[in-house]
């Protein structure tokens, strides 16, 4: 078998090396065309990334909300003076949970999460003159009663009748003072949970979207980086091309880069 001519073999290894070239040419471009699309991708992500754990939190802290309605509604009074402190627990718990899901979510960063603010508690408050009014009215209300019930007793009741008139008079107006007690000590805790939850959320969704802007900012500054090494690979491809193509006998080289 005959040896192939020099020129052949010459020949044949251009064609093998421009191949390659035009291959390491097009992944070259392939791979910019892909770099430029992953910023798009990266903000669609982020921003359902953001949809995602504000939805979780939302719920998380309505269930809580519930919670605490609930419990409020059926609570005597020993059950509403240790509601600030199961509510407090339950908050504290509950930011646990946020801050390691952002964790957990490769979110690192600033924590503007606030803490529970203080349930202020007035023991000494004095009557006001609201107060004095509903124990009027009770009172008041109570003596018509048992004046009621006397004009139903037969004959004179005397000084028990009234004796019956001013105990109704005086229970009604306890009666009538406890309940507007528990009404207000309700709606205090509940104002009171409702602006912590509302400073929870607004904590939370402030950090969430501290943490997802350095999220963004790293992956920008990792793309760039990409985008840079790129950069100098296709200048290195052209610069490899324009010599390879000087050293041909025709002058050229079939430069696709």
């Amino acid at each position: 078998m005959s040896a192939m001519p020099p020129n052949d073999v010459a020949r044949r290894h251009r064609q093998a090396v421009a191949a390659a070239m035009r291959r390491h040419s097009d992944e070259l471009k392939a791979r910019r065309e892909e770099l430029r699309a992953e910023p798009s991708r990266a903000r669609t992500d982020l921003a359902r990334l953001r949809l995602t754990v504000s939805t979780e939190t939302a719920d998380a802290l309505r269930r809580l909300r519930d919670d605490a309605t609930a419990y409020l509604d059926a609570a005597d009074r020993p059950a509403r003076a240790v509601f600030p402190e199961l509510f407090t627990a339950a908050t504290i718990e509950l930011t646990v949970r946020l801050r390691a899901r952002l964790t957990d979510l490769g979110l690192p960063g600033p924590d503007r999460i606030r803490t529970v603010r203080p349930l202020v508690i007035n023991s000494g408050r004095r009557a006001t003159v609201e107060d004095r009014l509903t124990l009027l009215v009770g009172a008041s209300g109570g003596i018509g009663l048992g004046r009621l019930l006397l004009a139903l007793m037969p004959g004179d009741g005397g000084i028990i009748a009234v004796s019956l008139a001013v105990g109704v008079g005086v229970a009604a107006a306890g009666w009538l003072a406890r309940t507007r007690r528990a009404v207000a000590e309700r709606t205090r805790l509940r104002r009171w949970a409702s602006e912590t939850l509302a400073d929870l959320r607004a904590g939370f969704e402030a950090t969430l979207s501290e943490r997802l802007l350095e999220a963004e900012g790293r992956l920008n500054r990792e793309l760039r980086a990409r985008q840079a090494e790129l950069d100098a690979a296709l200048c290195e491809h052209q610069l490899v091309a324009r010599r390879l193509a000087a050293q041909t006998p025709a002058g050229r080289f079939g430069n696709r880069g």
